[in-house]
Order: C-alpha cells, then structure tokens, then sequence
C-alpha cells in the first residue's frame, strides 16, 4: 500500500503543481532548432494561384497576360535617373510629319503660299492706324508702331529673297545638269590617289576570273587563253565628263560618262610620279589547235588606251553597301589601241598591228565580243551585293 501511494503522489503533485516559464537558455535552442527544420507547408496542395484578378482560372489569367503584352503603352513615360529610354527614333522615315492643310485641298496651287501672311500683315497696319487715330495716339506711339511694322516687312522680304535666290539658283543648275555636261576634277584628283591602292586588288581580281568568262567568246582556231600577267599600271583612267539625269527613280541613279585611259601622257605627272610609273602589261598564254596538234606561246599586249562613252546606271538599297546593282553600257563603240606582240617580251618581238588589215581584224573581234556583252542596248551589270560577299557573278542582259 505504501508502495502504490508513492508512485501516485509524483504524478498528483505534478498535476498540482503551476507550470514555471521557459528560462532564456531553453528558448535560444528551441528557436535554434525551429530553424534548422525545413518548412513543409509548402507541400500541401491549395485551392488556387491568388491574383490580383480575384480568379485562380488559368483561361482568365492567360487571357489577362495576353491583353497586357498587347496594351499601348506611350513612351513618354518618366523613367528613374540614370535609365535610357527604350523607345528612339531614327532616320527621316521616323520623323516624318503629315502637314494637312485645308488652304491645300480648297485653293489651287498656283494661288496658295505664304501670300496670306502679308495679307493678314497689311489688314493689321490698317486696323492699327485706324485705332491709333481714333485714341488720338501720340507721335511716339505712331513711330513705335510703324517702327515694328517695318520691322515684320524686312525680315519677311529677306526670307523671301533668300528662298526666291535658292529656288532659282536650284531650277538653273537642274536645266544645266539636263542640258549639259560638267566636269569632275575632284573625282580625277581623288582616283590619282586611290589607284595606287585599288589597282593590283583589280587586277588580282581579273586574272582570277577573267579566264573562265573568255573562254565562251574565242574564235574556233584558239583552243584556250590564260592570263599570266595583268597590270594597268600607276596612272589611272579619267573622266572627261558627266551628264547626269535628274528624273529618275528615287532609288537609282544615271548617268553618262566620257571616260579616257591614256597612260602614256606624261605631261600631267609630277616628277615623282614619273620616277614610279609602271606602264599598263598583259601576258596572255595562247594556245591554238586542238588536241596534239595545237601548240602555245606567250602573248604580250602593252601601250594601251582608250576612249569610250558609257552610261552607268546605280541601284540603291537600304543595307549596306547601299549600292546594290551597278548597269554599265556603252553608248556607241568604244575607240583603243595598243601594242600587240606574240612570242615577243619587254625587249624583243614586233607589232603585228602593221601588218595590213590584222590591227582591223583584231578590233572586230574585240567590238563582236563586247557588243553582246554591254554595248546598248544590252547592259553588263554587276551585283554588287554578291561582290562583297564573295560572289562574283556577272549578268549581261538587254536594256530595252
């Protein structure tokens, strides 16, 4: 009995006893380790995704989504210091303005302008003296008023004057550009300088390709042509002049040109430019015959020159480079010369342009080579687009 009261009186005074507060020590470790057990409320599944369209539908919220990637939003909103906007404009085609006019639609052209601007300044000169003069304004007043009256008509003379002298000087050179020719020595001095730098590309550039595009045109008697040797030398080409045809398309541009390649007139070339020149060569390997029986020599082609009349037509695009078909024909047949010299070198060999009737001969032949090729009106044009991205691709094709 005494056993089974003290097993009973811990758990009855337990139960009577007050609980105590946690001490500070024992509520540090419990909060510790709250804090290192994972949160797993995360788990259960819940009735839906709460926003701000009160609706958990999936339907309505991608709906939602939808309408505002597609809301206009203006872009002259107020941004945080330091940000960019991310809306510009660029080009002419961006800030371009439709001005609608009702004087435009009601009056015709030749009575709309500016003229009501005068007009609206005269009746208001009228108005203001009559005013003046019925206030019995004073000399002073009347001075002041004229003094900004004449002011209003000078600036306004000036401005017509100066828009009057632009649209005549415009309107002549247009009628001199459609009439006439001009010269383009800047473009003379600027190609002085840049052949130097463009000529062996060009060159290059010939030998590459130039072999496969003659093989089409050769006489029956030669068998192939290879060109081992291919300069025009240090002096460039000119141009004697250009007319130009203003009334095109926006996108092209044309013009005629007199071009001239003479590079053994000296009388134009400094002394340095004397002591550097290499004269225009080219070595062209013959072969003549078929098979077994044909047979090969050197042929050498040097002083040469020309004189021609082209028209150059340029197509535009907007990506670069800007220039994306170039048309070259000649306007008529084209004048050269040269020295033709088979199995011959720098030194030896002879002009075989003074035997009677070959230098004619050879002429023909160039001109029934070039004639399909770009003499009008069938045109060579050249794709400049393909050019730079390693394409060269020639196209001949008939103007008209």
């Amino acid at each position: 009995m005494e056993q089974e009261e003290n097993q009973t009186r811990p758990s009855s005074l337990l139960e009577q006893t007050p609980s105590l507060p946690p001490r500070p020590e024992l509520r540090q470790r419990n909060k510790h380790i709250s804090d290192l057990v994972p949160d797993l409320h995360g788990i259960v599944s819940r009735q839906g995704l709460s926003t701000e369209l009160e609706t958990h539908d999936a339907a309505n919220v991608q709906k939602a989504l939808t309408d505002a990637e597609q809301k206009e939003v203006p872009w002259e909103k107020v941004s945080m210091p330091g940000t960019f906007q991310s809306y510009y404009q660029a080009g002419w085609t961006a800030c371009k303005v439709e001005v609608n006019d009702m004087l435009d639609e009601i009056l015709p052209a030749y009575l709309y302008g500016e003229w009501y601007h005068n007009v609206a300044a005269l009746v208001f000169t009228a108005l203001g003296s009559f005013l003046l003069a019925k206030t019995n304004a004073s000399l002073g007043t009347m001075i002041l008023f004229c003094y900004f009256i004449g002011q209003y008509f000078r600036t306004s003379m000036r401005r017509f004057r100066h828009h009057a002298r632009d649209d005549i000087q415009r309107q002549v050179i247009k009628f001199k550009i459609e009439t006439g020719v001009e010269s383009v020595e800047w473009m003379n001095s600027f190609m002085q300088k840049f052949w130097l730098i463009f000529e062996p590309v060009l060159s290059a550039l010939v030998v590459e390709n130039l072999d496969n595009y003659l093989t089409d045109y050769l006489p029956p008697f030669i068998d192939s042509v290879r060109l081992s040797t291919f300069t025009l030398g240090t002096k460039p080409f000119r141009i004697e002049s250009v007319k130009t045809f203003p009334n095109t398309d926006p996108d092209i541009v044309c013009m005629d040109w007199k071009v001239s390649f003479v590079p053994n007139d000296l009388n134009d070339l400094s002394i340095q430019e004397l002591e550097q020149k290499v004269n225009p060569k080219v070595i062209m390997n013959v072969r003549v015959g078929k098979g077994r029986v044909g047979a090969g020599f050197p042929v050498l082609v040097e002083d040469m020159s020309f004189l021609g009349h082209l028209r150059v037509k340029i197509k535009f695009m907007s990506k670069f480079p800007f220039a994306k078909l170039v048309d070259i024909s000649f306007l008529e047949k084209p004048q050269f010369d040269y020295v033709l010299k088979p199995l011959g070198t720098d030194s030896f060999g002879f002009d075989v342009n003074i035997i009677p009737g070959l230098q004619s001969f050879i002429q023909e032949q160039v001109h029934a080579i070039l004639g399909p090729m770009m003499y009008s009106p069938n045109v060579f044009t050249l794709d400049l687009e393909k050019l730079l991205a390693g394409d060269f691709d020639f196209k001949c094709e008939e103007l008209y």
